[in-house]
């Protein structure tokens, strides 16, 4: 059980965050009459336990395009890799809440020396792409864990010639720390290089 004005054990932690509008910018996450949201709003909120089947879902719809992650669909076991959802991930969903449209997992290292650390995975549905919800769940990430005085990075890895995902993380203040050549191979044979992104939330 939570105790009064906190959290239950394992479950992700609110502060920075409103849950009903998303990081307590108001207005911040509304995206009315553009892109393919139909004029509707976006909701971004923390995951629960029961949006694990819907998260990973997308996720593997994501994988299947075979453009913008390493991993393939065939290489994935049930619900891999996500773990406990309510501790890491927040979700966009359309006000009528009709289906997921996108997530991102800040992900925990298992060791002590990486707690003060998460690194960003972020996924969006390709049909609402362009509708501004990848901004508002990084912006939403962003807001939770500048509220959290233990956390000091934020890291992510993006393909180097993913330029629409490489400007959405500049943006936001995440500076390329380095450049792995060649880090994949796709299977026509065309090795793709790779950058690894950070964010100092310490920063101004």
């Amino acid at each position: 059980m939570a105790e009064p004005g906190g959290t239950a054990p394992g479950a992700f932690d609110p502060r920075g965050f409103d849950p009903v509008g998303g990081p307590r910018r108001p207005g911040h996450l509304k995206r009315p009459g553009r892109g393919p949201l139909n004029g509707q709003t976006l909701r971004v909120r923390p995951a629960q336990a029961g949006d694990a089947p819907a998260i990973f879902a997308l996720y593997r719809a994501v994988l299947e395009e075979g453009q913008s992650f390493l991993a393939a669909p065939d290489e994935l076991g049930p619900q891999s890799g996500l773990g406990a959802v309510e501790r890491c991930a927040l979700i966009a969903k359309t006000t009528d809440e009709d289906g997921l449209i996108g997530a991102i997992l800040l992900r925990e290292a298992p060791l002590r020396r990486l707690q003060h650390s998460r690194t960003v995975e972020l996924f969006v549905a390709a049909g609402a792409r362009g509708s501004g919800a990848g901004g508002a769940l990084l912006d939403a990430a962003l807001a939770w864990a500048r509220a959290r005085p233990e956390l000091r990075w934020l890291r992510l890895s993006v393909y180097a010639d993913n330029d629409a995902a490489i400007g959405l993380y500049s943006a936001r203040g995440f500076v390329v720390e380095g450049r792995r050549p060649g880090f994949s191979v796709e299977p026509d044979g065309q090795e793709r290089d790779d950058l690894l992104m950070a964010l100092d939330l310490r920063a101004g």
